[in-house]
This record gives structure tokens, C-alpha cells and sequence, in this order.
């Protein structure tokens, strides 16, 4: 996940966004939208290729807020999650550049 505790990450974000102007708050502010619109993304895509026993399960470990285990479990039930997690993110820093 998108993240601004990680410096590396969060220098790169503000890079590719284009937000050095912008204080720390509001460039953290930025940052945390577009990680809730990329967390967004890939639940919708864990839901189109779950079962529908497999969505109970997620939605249980989703109250649990342990992001490690939700990935674990998606990882395993979805065999192409890291490539579609690539690709949605990737579908995201496009459109990005694009703006």
C-alpha cells in the first residue's frame, strides 16, 4: 500500500504527483486519498473473483484492519493478485501522468 511513513515511497509520490509546493500536511493529505482510491481498486477487484464464502471471509478479516493477513488471504485465493495489484496501480500512476 501506498504509504507516507515509508520516505522512499512518499519522496517518489511527491515527485510523480508533482505536490512539492504543497505543505507536508497537505501533500500527506494527497497521498492518503490516492491510497484510499488504489485500496478501493483492488477490493473491487477482490470482490469480482472471490466466491461468494470467500467474501465472507474477507469482509470478516477486513473488520480486523491486519492488512498483512488480508493480503495473505487474497493471495491465496486470487492466484494472479500481484500481478492485478501491479497492474492497478500502474493503471493509477497513468492516469497520474496524464493529468
Amino acid at each position: 500500500m501506498l504509504t507516507t511513513e515509508n520516505p522512499e515511497i512518499r519522496g517518489q509520490l511527491v515527485e510523480l504527483l508533482n505536490i512539492n509546493s504543497f505543505t507536508t500536511e497537505e501533500q500527506d493529505q494527497i497521498i492518503q486519498h490516492l491510497n484510499e482510491l488504489v485500496s478501493e481498486k483492488i477490493f473491487e477487484f477482490a470482490l469480482d473473483n472471490l466466491s461468494d464464502k470467500d467474501k465472507d471471509t474477507l469482509e470478516n478479516i477486513s473488520e480486523d484492519e491486519d492488512i498483512s493477513g488480508l493480503v495473505a488471504f487474497l493471495k491465496e485465493k486470487i492466484p494472479t493478485y500481484d500481478e492485478q495489484v501491479k497492474t492497478i496501480v500502474d493503471d493509477v500512476v497513468t492516469k497520474l501522468k496524464a493529468f
